[in-house]
């Protein structure tokens, strides 16, 4: 079992610094933010093998559009956290979590579904972010 989960850590690390190797004017500014936020849990220690509580934020204009949004957020799996009103900005944020391997391609993968959702609803995609567990 250690040597599974070696090669397994193994290949994340290696497909993640295939990622790396790709000139960054060659990829899209989000899938870059991704690199860089797996690169930093590598660095942290995480095991990218190890399910992960994840945080991810979509932004919208208009509470009607938060509220269809964290509904269908949690129609794809996710658990929502809140939906946040202004503040100091015209934005509505909804806050969601979801337990995954944050690995690059799942990484990736999430962030073209939820910024293909904010799109929708006339919002963005912010990002995402987790502690790493070892």
């Amino acid at each position: 079992m250690v040597k599974a989960e070696m090669s397994v850590k193994a290949a994340a690390v290696s497909l993640f610094l295939f990622a790396l190797t790709v000139p960054s004017f060659a990829q899209p500014a989000t899938e870059q933010m991704d690199a860089r936020g797996v690169q930093n849990l590598v660095t942290q220690g995480a095991d990218l093998a190890k399910p992960h509580r994840v945080d991810f934020f979509v932004v919208v204009s208009k509470e009607p559009d938060a509220q269809a949004v964290s509904t269908e957020m949690a129609g794809l799996g996710y658990q929502v956290v809140a939906i946040q009103p202004p503040s100091s900005s015209t934005n509505w944020t909804v806050h969601a979590q979801k337990t995954v391997a944050p690995q690059l391609d799942t990484i990736r993968k999430i962030t073209r579904q939820l910024d293909t959702l904010a799109s929708k609803h006339g919002g963005h995609y912010d990002g995402w972010g987790t502690t790493a567990v070892r």
